[in-house]
């Protein structure tokens, strides 16, 4: 026998529907095949009784077939059959409906269930404890259902007597049906219980659900109860604390208001942090307007590129940005920035969400990044000489007098062709600070700016300089 003879035939398992209507659709067939017409000449006188018997069962019989054709044509009536027939089938398989929802035949899992604190005291703070856990049910589908929809249940951490230090702690389970097996994971985990320490943050603000506000709105922060809240946790949460802020609530705002702000500590991430804040709330009183204007977005670089190149152009995405305020305020707001790191640039750069810069001054941007792509080629050399140099923090009214040669300085800058060909000694600003210098001679350092932030300079002229304050 060959290998192919020696191969079963696939079983396809049918589901219950399935199974009956598989099965009705052959016992249809099989009724098919042993119908043959057949005529029959009768003669009304010779029926007996017993013939009349038997001639009103085969009409009432051929009858009910003709139903069952009917309804066998039908799918819907097929499958309505096939279910009534699937649950008489289960009902007597298993006995009872109680013996249906009796049976420990589900599982399931709840996830992120709240832990319930217990028994710690007002000065402990708990360290390592997770804020939600899973957990897994196994037992009767009827209790597993009720306790999802119910949610009469708790997970609880106890404290009780526990003090300072590192303990195992086991989480408990309450209110959940006798009949379900509980598994909570993790069913153990390692926490420490510290002493609560108190520290005095500055009170930010931020908004929240500013997308719900009509656009042509914007809201600006008049006061707020508070400038200062206490913070209480525990050591390792305060220290880990970056910002705590008022969320203001702009559902729905279109004129001025004062309300109640629920105050809240974040970390670096932004994510919130469970610790205890005093005052928990702030009244805020904000103005809202609809004025409105235009300006210009400005590159600002920090860094230089790398010796050799410099910037021959730069294009943003967008140049104008429509900023939204106070319209008094907003009349002395000309643009707005966004800052661009050269630092170490020898070809092209593209940059995404640039975030756009403004002042207090402006209530909202209607968008706040833009890209940025920058074009680099080589550069040249130039020196710029004779640049004044300007006092500034000379508070005590002294006469400055300079080393021989020392009261200007000399600048090497390096750029592309056509950009270098405009700098001049306007470009930069030399300065130098006598902030907590007293009278008689001093050496101080020259610091040196440029209005053309995308130049790469540096200072050939010595760096720091003799000076001599007199009265």
């Amino acid at each position: 026998m060959s290998k192919k003879d020696n191969q079963k035939p696939s079983i396809k398992k049918d589901s219950t529907t399935d199974f009956f209507l598989n099965f009705i659709t052959r016992q249809k067939s099989e009724n098919k095949k042993n119908d043959k017409p057949v005529v029959t000449k009768i003669n009304e006188d010779s029926f007996s009784v017993k013939d009349k018997a038997f001639g009103i069962i085969y009409k009432t019989v051929n009858s009910l077939n003709v139903f069952l054709d009917r309804m066998l044509q039908s799918n819907l009536s097929m499958k309505i059959l096939s279910f009534i027939m699937a649950v008489v089938l289960l009902f007597t398989i298993n006995g009872s409906i109680n013996n249906i929802f009796s049976t420990p035949n589900g599982g399931d899992y709840i996830n992120d269930v709240n832990i319930d604190v217990q028994g710690l005291q007002d000065d402990y703070d708990v360290v390592g404890l997770p804020s939600t856990v899973n957990v897994a049910l196994v037992g009767p589908s009827l209790d597993i259902y009720t306790a999802k929809i119910a949610k009469n249940y708790k997970i609880i951490a106890d404290f009780s007597g526990l003090g300072e230090g590192d303990h195992t702690i086991e989480l408990k389970s309450e209110g959940f049906s006798s009949n379900l097996q509980v598994m909570i994971v993790p069913q153990t985990v390692n926490v420490k219980i510290t002493q609560k320490v108190t520290k005095t943050f500055e009170l930010g603000y931020n908004f929240i659900n500013e997308d719900e506000m009509d656009s042509k709105y914007s809201v600006s922060v008049e006061s707020m109860e508070h400038e200062q809240v206490e913070v209480r946790g525990s050591q390792d949460t305060i220290g880990k604390i970056n910002t705590v802020r008022a969320a203001i609530d702009l559902k729905g705002v279109k004129k001025d208001f004062e309300k109640k702000a629920k105050i809240y500590a974040y970390d670096r991430s932004g994510k919130k942090l469970d610790v205890e804040i005093i005052p928990n709330t702030v009244k805020v009183q904000c103005d809202v307007s609809s004025y409105s204007k235009e300006v210009p977005i400005v590159p600002q670089y920090t860094g230089q590129f790398e010796s050799g190149f410099g910037l021959e152009s730069i294009t943003l995405s967008k140049d104008k940005v429509k900023i939204y305020g106070k319209e008094e305020l907003l009349n002395s707001v000309d643009s707005v920035y966004v800052t661009i790191d050269l630092s170490g640039l020898s070809s092209d750069k593209s940059y995404t969400k640039l975030a756009i810069t403004g002042t207090e001054k402006i209530n909202k941007l209607a968008f706040d990044t833009v890209d940025a792509t920058l074009r680099v080629s080589p550069a040249e050399k130039k020196t710029i000489t004779d640049i004044p140099i300007n006092i500034i923090n000379n508070e005590n009214n002294y006469k400055v007098t300079f080393a021989s040669g020392q009261d200007k300085v000399s600048v090497e800058v390096e750029a592309v062709e056509a950009e270098l060909n405009e700098v001049s000694i306007a470009d930069f600003n030399a300065i130098i600070n006598l902030e907590d210098l007293k009278s008689g001679t001093n050496t101080v350092k020259v610091d040196l700016t440029s209005n053309k932030g995308y130049l790469s300079y540096k200072l050939v002229s010595p760096e720091k300089i003799t000076i001599t304050l007199r009265k």
